[in-house]
């Protein structure tokens, strides 16, 4: 009988056990769940992170176009607010075709001439101080005095820088030793008692029968031989065609040689064909 009691007490225990098991089991179980859940969610979220991280790494992969910074502007301030110096702008070099350089000067010699335009006016035989709009002036070029044109008469005045001294004079020649073939005596300027003038009107000045041709000229007086001198180079100023030989025609008939009055000697001389004897 007592072992009977002593089985029923033990089996209540257990049981009791077994229900008090089973309770602490359902406590907690409603909550076991959500702790499941909650780390399901955080590795789900994890993931989520990572996705995204490599989607970005992905994207950003890509070189992105660059936006290409403009200059800051300058602004240009006014110095006179500034008060800081100015400094002045180099000069640039000119491009393109330079200006001609000017004549050199011509010293105390005055030189022009009276164009011969044709109308049969006669040029002034006497000084003049103002030229005619029309003057062709001569120029100091590489040394020696050029001048270039048909002309009526020309002036040559030369500055003594005192009264015209006794027995001054211009003197023309060739560029040879031989003596001059042309003496004008200066005659003193009405406005200017230092001036001493003389017209040129002779042929072979104003219109020689050449298309160029080379003078000496020199300023003289009974004191001193030489008070100046120079080379002298007049110049038609144009020329036409030339002729067959390679040579310019004649300056004053325009005619060129004829083959047949070559020497044999003569650049172009063309032998004349044989002739046929029958």
């Amino acid at each position: 009988m007592i072992r009977k009691l002593k089985l029923i007490v033990f089996a209540v225990l257990l049981l009791s056990m077994l229900l008090s098991a089973c309770g602490i089991a359902a406590a907690a179980e409603p909550t076991q769940t959500p702790v499941i859940i909650q780390v399901e969610v955080t590795r789900l979220v994890e993931q989520t992170v990572v996705v995204a991280e490599i989607v970005e790494k992905i994207i950003t992969a890509t070189p992105q176009p660059q936006t290409p910074t403009l200059p800051v502007p300058i602004v240009q301030e006014d110095p006179s607010t500034t008060g800081l110096p100015t400094a002045a702008l180099p000069e640039m070099p000119m491009v393109g075709t330079p200006p001609a350089a000017p004549a050199a000067s011509m010293g105390d010699v005055t030189f022009w001439c009276t164009p011969d335009t044709g109308s049969g006016i006669p040029a002034v035989q006497q000084y003049v101080s103002a030229p005619p709009a029309n003057a062709v002036w001569a120029k100091m070029v590489n040394g020696r005095v050029e001048y270039a044109g048909k002309f009526l008469i020309c002036q040559f005045a030369y500055n003594f820088n005192q009264p015209v001294p006794a027995g001054a004079q211009l003197q023309v020649k060739d560029t040879s030793n031989s003596p001059p073939w042309l003496t004008q005596q200066f005659a003193p300027s009405p406005e200017n008692g230092n001036v001493g003038y003389v017209i040129l009107s002779h042929a072979m000045l104003v219109q020689p029968p050449l298309w160029e041709a080379l003078y000496h000229f020199t300023v003289s007086s009974s004191a001193q031989p030489t008070i100046w001198s120079s080379l002298v180079h007049y110049d038609r100023g144009w020329r036409p065609e030339p002729c067959w030989n390679g040579t310019w025609p004649n300056p004053v008939t325009m005619a060129c040689p004829k083959q047949q009055d070559c020497h044999p000697s003569d650049i172009g001389y063309t032998p004349m064909p044989p002739i046929d004897e029958e």
